[in-house]
C-alpha cells in the first residue's frame, strides 16, 4: 500500500509500482520511493564503428533499472540502432524506444536538470573514459552506474526521466 503524498489516498501496491504515479483521488502525481534494481550493463563497445550488436547497453540498462527488469537484455537494444538518427523517420532509435516504453505503460521524458524530490532520472554525458554514458541520479548525485567501472558521468549534458503511467 501506498499513499499519495499530496492528499493521502491509499493506492494498492500494483497501481502504485514505479515512481511519479497518478493519484486517482486527487489527479496529482507522487512519487513511489522504492528503489530501483541495481543492474551492469551486459554490452561493452565504445564505437560506431563496432557492430551495432556489439555496442555498449548502457541506456536499455538503466531503463531495465527503473523499470525492474533482471537484465539490460529484457529492453529494447536502442544502441543497434544508434545510425538511424533522422529524427522523422519513425524507424529511428528514439521513435523505437518511445513506442515500445509505451507498449509497456511507460512514460520518456526530458528535464531541465538535476531533481530534488527523491526521484531517480538519467544524466547522459561524458565519461572519463571519452565515451558518451547514462547513469541514474537522484537529488543531484550518482546514485547508480551501469558500467563496471563506476566512474559516473564527469561532463553532464542531457537530463531524463521514464515513469510508469499504466497501460
Amino acid at each position: 500500500m501506498y499513499i499519495c503524498s499530496n492528499c493521502g489516498y491509499s493506492h494498492d501496491i500494483e497501481v502504485a509500482r514505479y515512481g511519479g504515479v497518478l493519484c486517482s483521488n486527487c489527479n496529482k502525481i507522487f512519487t513511489v520511493y522504492k528503489p530501483p534494481k541495481k543492474l551492469l550493463q551486459t554490452r561493452f563497445g565504445v564505437s560506431f564503428n563496432e557492430l551495432p550488436s556489439n555496442r555498449g547497453n548502457c541506456f536499455p540498462c538503466v531503463i531495465a533499472c527503473i523499470m525492474e527488469l533482471d537484465s539490460a537484455e529484457d529492453v529494447l537494444q536502442v544502441q543497434e540502432y544508434y545510425d538511424l538518427d533522422n529524427i522523422n523517420d519513425p524507424n529511428n532509435w528514439y521513435n523505437m524506444l518511445f513506442k515500445w516504453l509505451m507498449q509497456k505503460g511507460w512514460q520518456w521524458g526530458s528535464l531541465d536538470g538535476h531533481q530534488y524530490d527523491n526521484s531517480y532520472y538519467f544524466v547522459i554525458g561524458k565519461t572519463s573514459r571519452g565515451t558518451s554514458h547514462v547513469c541514474i541520479y537522484k537529488n543531484g548525485r550518482l546514485w547508480h552506474d551501469p558500467h563496471p567501472s563506476n566512474d559516473g558521468i564527469v561532463d553532464e549534458e542531457v537530463f531524463e526521466y521514464i515513469k510508469y503511467v499504466g497501460h
